[in-house]
């Protein structure tokens, strides 16, 4: 809220017309954030049970998607877990595909926002920021400064959370002569 000129929020909680607005704009905009990248604190690993339903699909296998699924990121190898480049579609709360046994990298919807790293949480906080200007302030001049404080908040976010890991080095094999 400060960054429309309003005093700080201590809760979505409260009452007051301003903590009623971001409550209205915090899980889509949570979500859709969350959905937008792959942050290593929202991913998850997990092996989908097979779904009792009916397949009626082109592909042999049918599984029931996490209750905390967003996006989809790829299907692990069974062996390695490492990224395979299998064939799949996601279709409701099912995953589809050829591949059995199933185990998935996914985005998760992180509701703990105390699992949040901070310059995601100043995305996230512009982001809603924007969403509620107009209603809050009635300005469009303010509107546009805190879309641009929100785009930058975001690639911010992006870039120095995105190296969340060290490459492994590539494996050497012997020279041989031919």
């Amino acid at each position: 809220m400060v960054a429309l000129g309003q005093t700080l929020l201590s809760s979505l909680s409260g009452t007051d017309r301003n903590s009623r607005l971001c409550n209205e704009v915090y899980e889509v905009a949570r979500d859709e954030m969350l959905a937008s990248f792959d942050w290593a604190f929202a991913r998850k690993r997990k092996a989908v049970p097979a779904s009792s339903e009916t397949n009626l699909t082109e592909y042999d296998y049918m599984y029931t998607l996490p209750n905390d699924f967003l996006v989809m990121r790829s299907i692990l190898d069974s062996e390695a877990f490492s990224e395979t480049e299998e064939v799949w579609e996601v279709e409701g709360e099912y995953l589809l595909t050829d591949v059995s046994p199933c185990y998935i990298k996914y985005t998760s919807r992180l509701e703990n926002a105390a699992k949040y790293p901070a310059l995601f949480c100043k995305s996230l906080g512009l982001n809603i920021a924007e969403r509620i200007s107009e209603n809050v302030t009635q300005n469009k001049g303010i509107w546009d400064r805190v879309a641009q404080k929100a785009a930058i908040a975001l690639l911010e976010a992006k870039a120095t959370l995105a190296p969340e890991s060290k490459s492994r080095p590539a494996e050497t094999g012997n020279w041989s002569e031919v």
